[in-house]
């Protein structure tokens, strides 16, 4: 298979000059292509990203199709109704090797249906741990914490599902893993500090999943589209190529390039910033443009 152009919607951290692509896909771009699609006038291609993102959800309110929504101070992607404004469902993209997002929390998300059983440190903690204290030494407590002042802290989707009254929050990523294991609440290290969330609460989707949706319905669209889901499909791929490989189908195992797997295999890369990388291959692109209008 030929070395192919990568779009822009697989821009990442870094290029590869080796096999001309971004190992390293930036996550926030990457959702927001997905919620453009989601939210274009084409209603096909918006119903197929709906489906991805959301099985299982009604992609239609007020007799018509919902629209996805990317705001970057909640959930990563969230179904809204394009007439009423909605929320119908919520969903979170967790790749492999992203940083686990824990946010300030109150005590009484510790307390919400979303786990299973609140942790013995709620029932035990004066109230005052609800805000910054411990100014000047490290906290002591047993709640989740970081950092000098202490704050307490959760995962994000617990803060999510809790904000939108008890809307679960599907939960994307490409390993088989539980909600738990995937945000490490449960700590063999300190177990009075750890807690079990509600699985029924964080639906898992597997990128592998979304992948072989978008291959497989991708022929349908215009070649612009087509290219854009040809980035987003390589970002999911090479986020976890070993673990999602083995779950495409034939037609989106097709869209895996040669130096795609080169790179993800390290073979012989060579690294630049991504402004630079990106500004040669769009002066690539625009010779190879040039040359097939002539």
């Amino acid at each position: 298979m030929q070395t192919q152009f990568m779009p822009y919607a697989i821009r990442g951290t870094s290029g590869c000059t080796t096999h001309d692509v971004s190992p390293k896909p930036h996550e926030g771009f990457v959702n927001s292509q997905l919620a453009h699609l989601g939210s274009t006038p084409d209603l096909k291609l918006r119903s197929l990203i709906i489906d991805a993102l959301f099985p299982g959800s009604d992609s239609k309110c007020c007799g018509v199709t919902c629209a996805v929504r990317s705001t970057g101070n909640d959930a990563d992607f969230m179904l809204r109704c394009s007439v009423c404004d909605r929320l119908l469902a919520l969903t979170e993209n967790k790749p492999r090797y992203t940083p686990i997002q824990w946010s300030d929390a109150a005590i009484t998300d510790f307390q919400s249906s979303a786990v299973v059983a609140p942790p013995l440190w709620v029932e035990t903690a004066p109230l005052w741990i609800e805000s910054k204290h411990n100014e000047t030494v490290a906290c002591v407590d047993l709640h989740p914490r970081k950092g000098t002042p202490c704050r307490l802290v959760a995962p994000q989707v617990l803060i999510y599902t809790n904000r939108h009254k008890a809307m679960p929050v599907s939960v994307i990523t490409d390993r088989d893993i539980s909600i738990s294991e995937l945000y490490r609440t449960i700590r063999n290290d300190s177990p009075e500090q750890g807690f079990e969330l509600e699985e029924t609460r964080f639906p898992i989707i597997r990128s592998s999943t979304i992948v072989n949706k978008l291959a497989e319905a991708a022929p349908e669209f215009s070649p612009d589209v087509i290219e854009t889901l040809h980035g987003i499909v390589h970002a999911f791929w090479i986020w976890a190529p070993r673990l999602v490989d083995p779950k495409l189908s034939t037609q989106a195992r097709s869209w895996i390039p040669d130096n795609l797997r080169e790179c993800a295999d390290k073979n012989g890369c060579s690294n630049q910033p991504w402004e630079q990388f990106a500004a040669a291959r769009l002066e690539a692109r625009k010779r190879r443009d040039l040359k097939s209008g002539q």
